[in-house]
């Protein structure tokens, strides 16, 4: 468990963060901060497009983005202060509930 969220969060501790040593300029800095945000924003949204791949692949790709957001929210609400391993445990138990309701809607 948590492969997923391994990855992703291999690719954020890639970044490198500006700091004063780094970006000795304060609005360069900034710039800088505010562009790693982005990228992190970036990997975080494949984050919740391949949990929704890897856990909701029962549903039809059309409506899987949607359910995948509506569980990725929840689950994210749950685990993020623990780190991307938590939000990927709780996404798998949210996405079970979520198929189990999914496949009785459209039985």
């Amino acid at each position: 468990m948590a492969e997923i969220a391994n990855s992703i969060q291999a690719r954020i501790d890639e970044l490198v963060y500006p700091t004063v040593e780094t970006h000795p300029d304060a609005h360069e800095r900034r710039a800088a901060q505010h562009d790693r945000r982005a990228v992190v924003r970036s990997i975080e949204e494949d984050f919740a497009t391949e949990l929704a791949d890897e856990y909701l692949y029962e549903v039809s790709e059309s409506r899987r983005q949607a359910l995948g957001q509506l569980v990725y929210d929840q689950a994210w609400d749950h685990g993020h202060s623990s780190g991307y391993g938590e939000v990927e445990n709780y996404y798998s138990e949210f996405a079970e509930t979520a198929l189990k309701i999914y496949n009785l809607a459209t039985s």
